[in-house]
């Protein structure tokens, strides 16, 4: 998310006129060294996604192994109710055959 919203900050930026765009780093009390550095940033930080597209919280997320069963007694009313509020219908999919090969 912050690479993305670093590389989108500056692409915005340089749709900008000169004018604009001085303008609007004036009001935000941006120098050119920093957004510069925005672009350096970016370009170190290490994105991983999973084998099925996702985005990984780091390295190894994918393969975390935890016991779910204390969880579920304790916020199973939580799950349900995120669920039910839900409209991405991937995220329901995946949590329904989560609970189901419990």
């Amino acid at each position: 998310m912050a690479v993305w919203t670093l590389y989108r900050t500056q692409e915005v930026l340089n749709l900008l006129s000169p004018s604009c765009r001085r303008e609007f780093c004036d009001r935000l009390n941006l120098s050119q060294e920093e957004i510069n550095h925005w672009d350096v940033v970016s370009r170190k930080i290490h994105v991983v996604f999973q084998d099925d597209g996702i985005l990984s919280q780091y390295e190894g997320f994918d393969r975390l192994e935890f016991d779910v069963q204390p969880l579920l007694g304790r916020y199973q009313r939580r799950l349900l109710f995120d669920l039910y509020t839900c409209r991405d219908r991937k995220i329901i999919e995946r949590w329904m055959l989560f609970l189901f090969c419990l």
